[in-house]
C-alpha cells in the first residue's frame, strides 16, 4: 500500500510507528509529533488493537486531522461481542494469544464498543462491510470478505 499511496500525484506520503525500520518516523501514536490538522486522510490499519491507551490514540488521529479529513481506522473486530474484552492481568504473549487472538494485542473489540470509542473521541463513524464493495474491487484493494472497515469523519468542533 505504501508504493501505491507513494505513486500517487500531489500525495505527501508520511508514514509512522515505534520501532519498524521502513517509515518515515518513529513515533508513538500516543504522542504525536505532528502540528494540528495537517492531513486530509489518516490510514491506521490494525494498530489500535496493540496499543494500551487507545483512547488517547484515537485523539492524537483525531488532532492531526483536518476538519472535513478522512481516517480508515480499522481493527480486528468480533461481531459477537457486546463490548472489547480487556484484561490487564494478561501480560504473557501465550495468554495474549489466547485472550485477543494474537501475541501482541492487548484487547479483543466489539464492533460497537469500538465505534462508541471512536465517537467519544470525535469522530463521526461509518461502518462498511467489504463485502458492500465489488468483487474487483475487494481483490484491487486486497480486503478480507468479513471486514469491517471504519470511515471515520472529523467533525468541526
Amino acid at each position: 500500500m505504501q508504493e501505491r499511496l507513494r505513486r500517487l500525484p500531489g500525495v505527501e506520503y508520511v508514514s509512522i510507528d515505534l520501532s519498524a525500520d521502513n517509515v518515515s518516523a518513529h513515533m508513538d501514536i500516543t504522542d504525536l509529533w505532528f502540528r494540528n490538522e495537517v492531513f486530509d486522510l489518516v490510514i491506521c490499519n490494525h494498530v489500535l488493537e496493540h496499543i494500551p491507551d487507545d483512547r488517547k490514540a484515537m485523539c492524537e488521529l483525531l488532532r492531526v486531522c483536518k476538519v472535513d479529513g478522512v481516517a480508515l481506522l480499522n481493527v480486528p473486530s468480533d461481531p459477537e461481542l457486546n463490548q472489547t474484552y480487556e484484561d490487564w492481568s494478561i501480560t504473557t504473549p501465550e495468554g495474549r494469544r489466547e485472550a485477543f487472538g494474537q501475541h501482541d494485542h492487548v484487547r479483543r473489540y466489539s464492533p460497537g464498543d469500538y465505534v462508541c470509542r471512536l465517537s467519544e473521541a470525535g469522530w463521526s463513524v461509518t461502518q462498511i462491510a467489504s463485502l458492500d464493495f465489488g468483487e474487483q474491487q475487494v481483490r484491487s484493494f486486497v480486503l478480507p470478505l468479513d471486514e469491517t472497515i471504519f470511515r471515520c469523519d472529523r467533525r468541526s468542533r
